[in-house]
């Protein structure tokens, strides 16, 4: 069962006050999406994952921590233009604009998980559009934090890097690039369940599919 709090936290930029929900174990009840999209309980906890101040507009995990160069961020027009996008929903947004800080303090590759959290909040709201718009955001950051041919944290086993990629690729209607990103995984020479996965998304990208599939398909 999932434990929610609610407590009271003053912004460490403008020292308002302000109700933020704190989350705390959440079950896992299936298997991940391709892109590693949590499955329940966790998933439904996810507007929960960025805090953000009513008074300023400060986004990020924790707004009692003064993040690097925040204060000049949210002073920004694009910044204070990011909040009151209402093509994105407002989880979205506020992952967007913890990115747009991260980004801001070259933090590509953790740009890059706020903007697939973006993502993933569009496709609760239904906004396919949006979504495939954050994860091109997302993909922008994670090649960039990959240059140098370093992998990104967490992908370091043979071709998952790649499905992870490709996923992002491929729901973001880009399929030719995602089953190249395939086939240069199945190259690394992968074991056995990774080869499956990357072929697998190979035949999705193949027939257009950019919707959502677990782990497990």
């Amino acid at each position: 069962m999932t434990s929610i709090l609610t407590i009271e936290t003053e912004c460490s930029l403008c020292g308002e006050s302000s109700p933020q929900t704190l989350v705390g174990d959440a079950m896992r009840l299936g298997l991940p999406d391709l892109d590693t999209r949590p499955p329940e309980d966790l998933r439904s906890t996810l507007p929960f994952w960025i805090k953000r101040c009513p008074h300023c507009g400060y986004c990020a995990r924790d707004i009692d921590r003064e993040y690097p160069l925040a204060a000049q961020v949210i002073r920004r027009p694009a910044y204070a233009s990011l909040l009151r996008k209402r093509t994105y929903p407002e989880a979205a947004r506020s992952f967007l604009a913890w990115a747009m800080i991260q980004e801001a303090n070259d933090e590509f590759a953790g740009a890059g998980w706020s903007a697939l959290h973006a993502a993933w909040a569009c496709d609760d709201a239904g906004k396919p559009v949006a979504a495939a718009l954050c994860r091109r955001q997302a993909l922008d950051h994670f090649e960039h934090a990959r240059q140098g041919g370093k992998p990104l944290p967490g992908f370091e086993e043979a071709g998952t890097e790649e499905i992870f990629l490709a996923d992002l690729y491929r729901r973001s209607g880009q399929f030719d690039r995602a089953s190249e990103i395939c086939r240069r995984g199945l190259n690394r020479k992968p074991s056995a369940v990774v080869a499956r996965a990357l072929e697998h998304e190979i035949i999705l990208a193949a027939g257009g599919d950019e919707a959502a599939h677990s782990l497990r398909k």
